[in-house]
């Protein structure tokens, strides 16, 4: 049973848990979100809502610039299933997946999570796949 996320795209819809996990795709460079790289939108910072803007250098690299000004680019290492890898500047591992026009980074090394085009609490409460 699909249940509609108010404020996203008609065709991005929440499924069972089991669907959800299913249903993850690949954190796709080469299909971004309609903003631009001078567009910036909420982010989460390891659960701080913070501006940021993503742009594509190439089509296996990202870059997010936040409102502060620091910006890295994350250069893709694997992708396999449901499961994107990419590596940021400083060598750090992150573990990407996309949900409708967002995408939730994970460093498992470090704990930190940066969510791009959305926040913690929306990733918590609305899509009910942040813990």
């Amino acid at each position: 049973m699909a249940m509609k996320i108010p404020g996203m795209k008609s065709s991005a819809v929440l499924y069972s848990i089991g669907a959800l996990l299913a249903s993850l795709i690949l954190f796709d460079v080469a299909t971004p979100a309609s903003t631009s790289a001078s567009e910036y939108v909420d982010c989460s910072y390891n659960k701080k809502t913070i501006a940021c803007s993503r742009s594509f250098p190439s089509t296996r690299t990202f870059t997010i610039k936040w409102a502060d000004g620091i910006k890295d680019t994350y250069k893709l290492q694997t992708s396999s299933g449901s499961v994107s890898i990419w590596r940021d500047p400083r060598g750090g591992t992150w573990h990407a997946i996309s949900y409708g026009d967002s995408v939730i980074l994970k460093n498992n090394a470090n704990g930190n999570t940066i969510i791009y085009n959305g926040t913690y609490t929306r990733c918590k409460n609305e899509w009910q796949i942040c813990n």
